[in-house]
């Protein structure tokens, strides 16, 4: 893949479940801080990859949920995707 090209929804996917997995081996050395960051990171990849599958499969479709307002950049869309399903368990009971 080039560096202008958009990462696939299975290329995002895979780079999420690497850095879990970098996060378990960080943490099991007792690098926990560190491990963390990873995780952090390895969420963030999540919620790129449902934004990811939902413009595959919809092209047309507005990811930004709008949940703490409209806000243009991608970022803040991905922490929208990721609170709103997070709210979504917390309020049906779901893990």
């Amino acid at each position: 893949m080039e560096e202008s090209e958009t990462p696939s929804s299975t290329e995002i996917l895979a780079n999420a479940e690497r850095l879990i997995s970098d996060a378990k081996y960080l943490y099991a050395d007792g690098r926990s801080r560190s491990a963390a960051t990873l995780i952090v990171h390895a969420l963030e990849q999540m919620g790129e990859y449902v934004e990811a599958i939902t413009l595959e499969k919809y092209p047309n479709a507005e990811t930004l949920m709008g949940l703490f307002g409209q806000r243009p950049d991608r970022h803040a869309t991905r922490q929208d995707t990721l609170a709103g399903d997070g709210m979504k368990k917390q309020s049906f009971g779901t893990r």
